[in-house]
């Protein structure tokens, strides 16, 4: 898989080195639109094939034991809400990791220092998924759960959530979001509405039976409890 990754990369830098070429020399078109669709659509095969390929491991049957992803915007991670969030999850402390992308510094609480890992701009490819480096890093803790926080499909948090060995993926509602998450949340109407992705997560797994991830506290659900989907 490594291999693959490192060729596909090259692959795809030789291809939008011809694709700039050509371009150049079609001063008539619209090139950064042009461009900017091809690298698109580059990505999107680039996470397909991730997808398509990945090994889904068996998760502890101790929801404790299990390991949690969170792939989340610079806007979550700024909010004390979300980190609270994290300590009323019923997990050992290993068993949380956080991908935060952002293109500043972002503040980490203490605790979760050698838990998270910051992805800026310039730590992604032209296509704007995570380089190899970052993803082996992240993949490397083999969740059992992931979760995308973002309230869009973005490339990156797509590739870092849909591409994992987990076996339950959660992310954004989305046309196309089937193809990365075994269960899709509206995020982005849910911040419309002025409530926070993170009590919105809260909200829905409470309703799971059994549920994916323990809190310490059970929530009380605001819908009827729903089965959970996903056999062990």
């Amino acid at each position: 898989m490594g291999c693959f990754f490192y060729a596909w990369s090259l692959l795809s830098g030789m291809i939008l080195a011809f694709m700039l070429c050509v371009l150049l020399f079609i001063p008539t078109l619209p090139l950064a639109l042009m461009l900017s669709k091809f690298t698109t659509q580059l990505g999107q095969l680039r996470i397909r094939y991730a997808v398509q390929h990945r090994k889904v491991q068996p998760w502890p049957l101790d929801p404790q034991q299990r390991a949690v992803l969170f792939v989340i915007p610079k806007e979550i991670a700024s909010q004390r809400t979300f980190w609270q969030f994290l300590d009323e999850l019923h997990l050992k402390w290993r068993g949380i990791f956080v991908a935060i992308l952002s293109d500043q510094v972002v503040f980490i609480p203490p605790a979760y220092v050698g838990q998270a890992l910051l992805i800026k701009p310039e730590d992604c490819s032209p296509l704007g998924l995570p380089k190899k480096a970052f993803l082996d890093r992240i993949w490397a803790r083999k969740p059992d759960v992931a979760i995308d926080l973002n309230t869009t499909l973005r490339p990156a948090s797509t590739l870092l959530v849909g591409g994992s060995s987990a076996k339950y993926r959660i992310g954004p509602q989305h046309e196309n979001a089937g193809l990365y998450y075994d269960l899709m949340l509206d995020f982005g109407q849910c911040v419309r509405k002025g409530q926070s992705p993170v009590e919105y997560l809260r909200m829905h797994l409470g309703q799971m039976e059994p549920m994916p991830i323990l809190f310490k506290r059970r929530p009380s659900p605001v819908l009827p409890t729903l089965p959970f989907a996903i056999n062990n």
